[in-house]
C-alpha cells in the first residue's frame, strides 16, 4: 500500500499554538517544538498520527476490515523572516514608514512583492529591506483575556500581537519561489513594537507646524542654511485632545552630527524654551527663535513639548529631528 500526504499551510498555520484536539479525518496533531528568534518563527515541528482503514475481498464482503496508524514528524520551516523592522516618519506628518529587513532562509531564489507595484529578489541568505507606507491610526483597545471559568486556563491567540494584528492589515508582503512554483504570505502578526514605535505609528495627540525661514518642513526636504546666516525656526503645536495639564514648556536644542558639541559652532540668537501656564485643547502654542552657524557641517534640532500633570506623571511630545546641511557661502 502507498499513499501520500500533502500538508499546507498559511500565515496563522506557522503561528498559531496547537492543542492536542481529534479531527474529523482520523488524526492527531499535537506541538512538540517551538523555535523563536528576535520573535520570529523559525522552525516548528509537529507530531502526527494517521488512522487508515482499509479492507477487500472476503473480509469487505463479511463487513471486516483492518486499522493502521502511521505516526510520523512534520517540520515547518518559513521561507522568509523578518530579522529586525522599524517606524520612520513620511513626508506627510499623516502618515508614517514601516520598515522590515527581510531574510531569504529558503534554499531557493525568491521574489517578495512589498506593495502593488514594487518588489525585491532575494537570493538565498540574502537581507534586503523593504518600506511600506501606512496611516497612522488610533488602535483599537486591547481586548481582555478570556478566562476558562471550569478549567480557570487564560486562553492566548498563540505568538500574535495585539497591535501587529491590527497594523497586519494594512500591510500585505508576499513571497513567490519561481523555480518551485509555490507562494505564500509573509505574517507580521507575531511582531512585537517599542512604546517609542508605537507611538510613531499612532496619530499624534500634538499637530507640529514647523517652519525654517518662512518654508515649511517636513523630515525629506532640505533647507537652504549658510554659515554667517540667520536661520529663523518657528515652532507651531496644537493639542488635539483635553490631557488635564496644568502647564507646558517647548524646549529646542541643537547638536552637531559630528561630535555632539555645538558651543564654538552655533550661537543660538533668542531663548530656547517657552513655559505655557495654561495648556488646553482650544489654544495652540507658537514659538520662535532663530542660530547662527559658524561652522558648516550637518546639525540636528530637536523640538519636544512637556506636559506637566498634577497627580500624574508628564507626558513629552517629540517632534521629528529636524536635520540641516549646512553650507559655505560662496563668495
Amino acid at each position: 500500500m502507498c499513499f501520500s500526504v500533502c500538508v499546507s499551510g498559511h500565515s496563522d498555520f506557522l503561528l498559531s499554538s496547537f492543542s492536542k484536539h481529534s479531527s474529523t479525518s482520523g488524526s492527531e496533531v499535537s506541538e512538540t517544538t517551538s523555535a523563536v528568534i528576535k520573535d520570529t518563527v523559525i522552525h516548528k515541528c509537529f507530531e502526527t498520527t494517521l488512522q487508515i482503514q482499509y479492507s477487500g475481498g472476503e473480509g469487505l464482503t463479511a463487513g471486516f476490515c483492518r486499522l493502521c496508524s502511521v505516526a510520523f514528524t512534520v517540520d515547518i520551516l518559513p521561507s522568509v523572516i523578518f530579522v529586525n523592522w522599524d517606524v520612520l516618519p513620511a513626508e506627510s506628518p499623516d502618515h508614517c514608514v514601516l520598515v522590515f529587513d527581510v531574510k531569504n532562509v529558503s534554499g531557493h531564489q525568491i521574489e517578495v512583492q512589498y506593495t502593488v507595484d514594487q518588489n525585491v529578489i532575494l537570493e538565498q541568505e540574502e537581507i534586503r529591506r523593504v518600506s511600506v507606507q501606512v496611516e497612522r491610526c488610533i488602535f483599537p483597545p486591547e481586548p481582555e483575556p478570556s478566562i476558562d471559568l471550569k478549567n480557570t486556563v487564560i486562553k492566548h491567540i498563540g505568538h500574535s500581537n495585539h497591535y501587529s494584528q491590527f497594523l497586519a492589515s494594512f500591510v500585505d508582503i508576499r513571497w513567490n519561489i519561481p523555480s518551485e512554483t509555490c507562494c505564500g504570505k509573509a505574517s507580521i502578526e507575531h511582531l512585537k513594537w517599542t512604546k517609542e514605535q508605537l507611538e510613531l505609528i499612532s496619530v499624534s495627540k500634538v499637530s507640529w507646524d514647523i517652519r525654517i525661514n518662512d518654508e515649511f518642513y517636513t523630515d525629506t526636504c532640505n533647507p537652504e542654511v549658510l554659515v554667517g546666516r540667520l536661520l529663523l525656526l518657528d515652532v507651531n503645536l496644537t493639542l488635539k485632545e483635553d490631557l488635564e495639564a496644568s502647564e507646558g514648556e517647548l524646549e529646542v536644542s541643537c547638536c552637531s552630527k559630528v561630535n555632539g558639541e555645538i558651543d564654538s559652532m552655533c550661537t543660538l540668537m533668542g531663548t530656547d524654551s517657552l513655559l505655557v501656564p495654561n495648556v488646553d485643547v482650544s489654544s495652540a502654542v507658537k514659538f520662535s527663535t532663530s542660530f547662527l552657524f559658524h561652522v558648516s557641517g550637518h546639525y540636528t534640532l530637536n523640538v519636544k513639548f512637556t506636559v506637566r500633570r498634577t497627580n500624574t506623571e508628564n507626558i513629552v511630545f517629540k517632534c521629528y529631528k529636524i536635520l540641516l546641511i549646512v553650507d559655505e557661502e560662496d563668495r
